[in-house]
């Protein structure tokens, strides 16, 4: 995804580890993702040589995910936010990764898909493409203005 579409993002509340990602997790929300029940924020460990470290050491709370699972320290509660992979609305309302039928739409406006399609066949035939991913990208770029203001 080029844009954090505000309607894929998912809050959950953490209560016990280890906390196994909702099935629709495709990743957390940048300088963020989780919030201790103080309102701080907890802060992401990449490696888990570092998180052998903080979790033992360290007053602030920290996080870290592996495997799909989110390790936390201190110990929960707390609100964890991500954003869903689940941008397709099904025609029962049920969010989905997969457009599997006519009547689905998707989280964001129609015309960014087509174009979107239209680029990537194009490409995929062989054909020029340049001038459609430039527009493509102007759309993109005009949706995020739009409702991020800039």
């Amino acid at each position: 995804m080029r844009i954090d579409w505000p309607e894929l993002l998912r809050t959950v509340t953490i209560n016990s580890l280890p906390f196994h990602l909702p099935q629709d997790f495709h990743r957390p929300l940048p300088s963020g993702a989780v919030i201790m029940p103080d309102h701080s924020l907890a802060r992401p460990v990449i490696h888990s040589v570092d998180w052998e470290i903080v979790k033992k050491t360290s007053q602030d709370p920290w996080y870290w995910i592996d495997n799909r699972i989110l390790h936390l320290s201190p110990s929960p509660p707390a609100t964890f936010r991500y954003f869903s992979k689940n941008w397709v609305i099904g025609s029962q309302q049920n969010p989905k990764q997969i457009i599997t039928a006519d009547d689905d739409s998707t989280i964001f406006p129609r015309y960014l898909l087509i174009k979107d399609i239209i680029w990537r066949w194009r490409r995929a035939q062989g054909l020029s493409f340049d001038d459609y991913l430039r527009e493509f990208d102007s759309a993109v770029i005009a949706e995020k203005i739009l409702f991020l203001g800039g």
